[in-house]
């Protein structure tokens, strides 16, 4: 004969069930004793199982709860030009939505760009592009790798690589964002514009005349194909295209872009 010792489920009256079994066979009482411990400690279980679901979902409601709390004050906080306070908030969703969503979730992905925006906006770019690629890939996983919020996380990195001088791989992020807006441009008409003008602008600091001309012109035709020739819309790819004259000698040409 042997004992074999169980343990019952985690609740207050914490029980300890003693089973003994006899070899080579079993009496019909030993038997019928251990199928009705049995079933207690399913039952016991049971009800743990469910308080503990009970308390789950109460403490993934509270998270969220207070995940908003925190969202309406850094998004206050960042107008008000106090990003690093508004970090801070945006630090505590990041940890709260990680905790009930997991770190590849959409939520997630759109609180890491807010954050990589606002490291951007203090002008810390090393960590502003460790949290922009989270966002990237969280965003391709739960969108696709043709949606707008997409695209936005390509224009954030280009942009922060633009100001690092790092110009290859700014053009390499404008150019994935072109490619997500080219795919719809009659609804991202606008974004589109603003890449092309940005792309131009890479350009032009290159000394690359030619090209640059080329994305302001494809900016320009937007400009004139949504909003008119005289619209405000066109000021700005005029504006680099007399620039890019004046750049290489064409006082004239400059003049004519400007008017």
């Amino acid at each position: 004969m042997f004992r074999c010792w169980c343990l019952g489920g985690k609740s207050k009256n914490h029980k300890k069930y003693e089973i003994e079994v006899v070899e080579p066979k079993l009496e019909t009482s030993a038997i019928q004793k251990k199928a009705s411990l049995t079933n207690q400690m399913e039952k016991e279980g049971l009800c743990i199982s469910e308080a503990m679901e009970g308390h789950s979902t109460d403490v993934i409601e509270k998270k969220n709860e207070l995940a908003v709390d925190h969202l309406h004050i850094a998004q206050s906080l960042f107008k008000q030009g106090k990003y690093e306070e508004s970090l801070e908030h945006y630090l505590k969703i990041i940890d709260l939505k990680t905790e009930t969503l997991g770190e590849n979730a959409l939520e997630v992905a759109h609180m890491n760009y807010e954050i990589g925006y606002c490291l951007k906006s203090l002008e810390r770019p090393e960590e502003a592009i460790l949290y922009l690629e989270k966002a990237l890939t969280g965003r391709i996983i739960s969108l696709g790798e043709n949606h707008e919020d997409v695209a936005s996380v390509y224009i954030l990195m280009a942009e922060i690589f633009h100001k690092k001088n790092e110009h290859r791989r700014s053009q390499s992020y404008y150019m994935q964002a072109m490619s997500v807006y080219q795919n719809s441009f009659s609804k991202y008409h606008k974004e589109l514009e603003t890449v092309y003008l940005k792309i131009g602008i890479l350009h032009e600091q290159l000394a690359k005349y030619d090209e640059a001309l080329k994305y302001h012109n494809k900016c320009l035709e937007l400009c004139h194909q949504f909003y008119g020739q005289d619209c405000n819309e066109s000021a700005a790819p005029y504006t680099y295209r007399g620039q890019i004259s004046l750049a290489q000698g064409k006082a004239a040409q400059a003049l004519g872009s400007a008017i």
